[in-house]
């Protein structure tokens, strides 16, 4: 048994990570999730890495060109794109970074 909060509330309850945050993400499939957790504060965020993937493991996980376009509706552009994960010649997961424009 696990307890889940939003970002949100953990930042509201921790202000002191308020300050230039950098979100790492490896969850599994469940990225999405957290970060429309974050919406009230996504705007405080000046990057989001992600472990996203192109081919689906994870019941409900976000497609990544929607992960993609919702984070650019959120001002984020894809900065840096890197495999970390491959079946043969066919890319499974990017790590993706993100940052603020």
């Amino acid at each position: 048994m696990v307890r889940v909060i939003t970002l949100e509330t953990f930042l509201k309850k921790n202000p002191e990570y308020l300050k230039n945050i950098y979100l790492k993400m490896d969850t599994q499939g469940y990225e999405m999730e957290i970060l429309l957790g974050a919406e009230k504060i996504i705007n405080k965020i000046t990057a989001i890495q992600a472990e996203v993937a192109l081919i689906h493991t994870y019941e409900n996980e976000a497609d990544w060109l929607d992960f993609v376009s919702w984070l650019r509706t959120k001002k984020f552009e894809l900065a840096t794109a890197v495999c970390n994960s491959a079946i043969g010649p066919q890319v499974r997961e990017f790590d993706f970074v993100f940052v603020r424009k």
